[in-house]
């Protein structure tokens, strides 16, 4: 190859980088996610809502569409953990336990554990994680209890 070609080549490349570079800067910023376990048992949670800060310090909020998933089976007794994927846990926030048809069984402010005790049923488990100057996600976890105890 000659010189002109790894000339040329090497420019593009150089292009290409700072493309994606441009690309990588202006991009939103996602919010981050809240991961919930009892156990060793991973719940599958879904993005209810977010509003989190830009780099232009401006808040992007969205809500998301959620709906009755896989829902992890668990005992009726048992300490779900739950933790924000983002190097600062929430000052504020709760974790809330409902019925599916809505009712609240169990709410407390934001833990890193919430101990429970529930009868067989279907259930929903709302992690509300809430930052200062607005900044909040909200992650919706399904679960079914087969069994009481542990």
């Amino acid at each position: 190859m000659s010189v002109r070609a790894w000339f040329t080549i090497s420019a593009a490349v150089l292009v290409v980088l700072f493309v994606a570079f441009v690309f990588r800067f202006f991009a939103p910023v996602p919010a981050p996610e809240i991961v919930a376990r009892v156990g060793s048992i991973r719940l599958a949670g879904q993005r209810v809502s977010d509003c989190w800060p830009q780099r232009n310090s401006k808040l992007h909020c969205a809500k998301h569409g959620v709906r009755w998933t896989h829902a992890v089976r668990l005992h009726g007794k048992g300490t779900i953990h739950a933790v924000v994927a983002y190097p600062v846990q929430p000052p504020g926030g709760s974790l809330t336990i409902t019925k599916r048809d809505g009712s609240v069984v169990q709410t407390k402010k934001w833990t890193d554990t919430l101990p429970y005790s529930l009868p067989p049923g279907d259930y929903v488990m709302l992690a509300d994680a809430e930052y200062p100057k607005g900044a909040h996600v909200d992650y919706y976890f399904p679960l079914i209890v087969t069994s009481s105890g542990s």
